[in-house]
């Protein structure tokens, strides 16, 4: 009897691209983003314009659907409409998902994860932005950069080195900063650029630009067609010290377990009670490396059946990425994996 496996926190990860937009929820009116060159993140706008739309300067708004989580930022987003259709305005703003920060969905206990409809309208400028002025990477040869903004990480800060930036102007606030970098043959960055603060004026940029030398890239996963020029989109947030949470809400994982061997995990006396699906949850310490240790079994559905002790086995061989999905760090902290397990019947 084949075993059928699937881990929800091992889902499909979205497109992971990003640039700059403000953004509203679909029923109050878009915001307008001016691609006017004056500031860094219009400035990025412009580096991703479709060619059509960009040759043509014409306007374009898209209607997303996003996973939306309790610090408003859009962590997977799929397009739900655009127009004109066919001028690549979709595609930019799914690359845009990292500037897409709102009000978070509110349950009986704050705020929660959801699907939200969010409306992005781009407006072009009445002059043309076609000069090498306007570029902010490399306009006389466009195939020459990549914007990458799911890179697998060998290094990257941990929770004492946000606490230890958190700008003394933070006033006991969350912060939120995407930094937009160049990555060299070592993986190290360079040249990064604010292309997202929130709130402005109280030093979350600067605090920022510090973590910079935390950062570095595992080169030996870069993309496959990588041309001269490679860059990354890096989401930060900066809770108070007082506030920071190590348990991880959104790993990405980069390493899973070996569903040929998993096989053998399917509880027996669950088999033998003729029950072919179940749940299991086990929570688990997340070392330097992204690796889980310490996994205990948390919960199970049915209970009594072997399903959270086989979770925690198979969340032992889990690996997280350094960074996850709503920027924050990973290593020293915790995480709850959900894993179900499936056995079919014979046909």
């Amino acid at each position: 009897m084949p075993l059928i496996l699937m881990l929800a926190a091992l889902a499909a990860q979205p497109p992971n691209t990003v640039s700059p937009v403000v953004v509203t929820g679909v029923t109050a009116p878009a915001t307008t983003v001016r691609m006017d060159g004056k500031d860094p993140a219009s400035r990025a706008i412009m580096d991703a314009w479709p060619s059509p739309a960009y040759d043509s300067t014409q306007d374009g708004r898209v209607v997303l659907s996003c996973r939306v989580d309790r610090h408003g930022l859009a962590e997977w987003c799929e397009v739900a409409s655009e127009s004109p259709k066919g001028a690549g305005f979709g595609e930019l703003a799914l690359q845009m998902r990292m500037l897409l920060k709102v009000t978070p969905p509110r349950g009986p206990d704050g705020p929660i994860m959801a699907t939200m409809p969010l409306a992005v309208e781009f407006k072009s400028t009445d002059e043309h932005p076609s000069t090498q002025a306007y570029r902010p990477h490399d306009a006389l040869q466009p195939d020459s950069v990549n914007i990458w903004n799911d890179p697998v990480w060998a290094q990257a800060p941990r929770f004492e080195d946000l606490a230890r930036v958190y700008p003394a102007g933070g006033r006991g606030v969350e912060g939120y900063v995407v930094l937009h970098c160049l990555t060299g043959a070592s993986g190290g960055l360079s040249d990064c650029t604010i292309l997202k603060e929130t709130p402005i004026g109280h030093g979350f940029g600067r605090a920022a630009l510090r973590l910079k030398p935390k950062f570095l890239v595992d080169t030996r996963r870069e993309p496959p067609h990588r041309r001269t020029l490679l860059w990354v989109d890096i989401p930060i947030r900066f809770p108070p010290a007082s506030q920071i949470d190590r348990v991880v809400d959104a790993p990405i994982w980069v390493a899973g377990f070996d569903a040929r061997s998993a096989i053998k995990l399917f509880p027996p006396e669950a088999a033998a009670e003729k029950v072919t699906s179940g749940r299991g949850v086990a929570r688990c310490q997340i070392a330097s490396d992204g690796s889980l240790r310490a996994c205990r079994p948390t919960g199970e559905e049915p209970s009594g059946l072997g399903f959270s002790e086989a979770a925690a086995k198979l969340a032992g061989t889990l690996r997280a990425n350094l960074w996850s999905l709503d920027g924050a760090p990973v290593s020293d902290g915790e995480v709850e994996v959900a894993i179900r397990l499936n056995l079919k019947p014979p046909s």
